[in-house]
């Protein structure tokens, strides 16, 4: 029984440890991503005269447009088309 124990926490132990150890770090990236995506959403909802609704309405309208792109795609798209339609 001790031995089934032991083997249970050793196995774990090793799960725990590639979950740790294994991830790839990005947490570089994220920061980075995390900061722009929040300038881009800033910066629709200047052009969205505050309202965060809309912004909201745009960036999932750009979703629907291209579903294989991630929030700061959508974000950049929406932009894009706002400038083009309030030129």
């Amino acid at each position: 029984m001790n031995r089934i124990l032991v083997l249970a926490l050793v196995v774990v132990a090793v799960v725990i440890g590639i979950r740790i150890f294994a991830k790839p770090r990005r947490r570089g990236n994220q920061a980075r991503s995390t900061k722009r995506e929040r300038e881009l959403y800033e910066k629709l909802l200047r052009k969205a005269f505050g309202d965060a609704e809309q912004v909201e309405r745009l960036i999932e309208l750009a979703s629907v447009e291209n579903p294989n792109g991630n929030r700061l795609v959508w974000m950049k798209s929406a932009i894009d088309r706002w400038e083009r339609h309030n030129r």
